[in-house]
């Protein structure tokens, strides 16, 4: 018969950015049995804080320049790169313009006498 009763376990307090192996042992009323174990480390990550604040820099007739500061955390894990997204005046929807690796960037092909507003997200291994 079957009378697991629990099959999760929240294990707290682990460092940030520590790399972790896990296994698990059951027991009956005949003793324990031999664990499973992950078979690759576990790296203790969330996803990182936004990047700090943007700043617009160079406008042309098509083109914005924009720069923005590292987040104030990376959530554990190196940042692998940043999502840029802009959303025209009058407009609810946000779409990615470039996706970068540093703490800049240009967007080109945009309409003169246009409005845009840009947001900056941050990405590592968990998002």
């Amino acid at each position: 018969t079957n009378n697991c009763t629990k099959n999760t376990f929240k294990v707290e307090q682990l460092q940030e950015g520590g790399i972790y192996y896990f296994r698990v042992l059951a027991s009956n009323e005949y003793g324990i049995g031999l664990p499973a174990e992950t078979a690759d480390p576990v790296k203790v990550s969330e996803p990182p804080l936004p990047p700090g604040r943007v700043n617009l820099v160079d406008v042309t007739r098509n083109t914005a320049t924009i720069t923005w500061e590292k987040p104030e955390s990376d959530g554990g894990s190196k940042i692998t790169g940043y999502i840029v997204e802009m959303q025209t005046k009058g407009s609810e929807k946000w779409r990615t313009c470039t996706q970068v690796k540093t703490l800049e960037t240009t967007i080109s092909g945009l309409t003169m006498g246009e409005e845009y507003s840009f947001r900056v997200i941050a990405v590592n291994e968990k998002g």
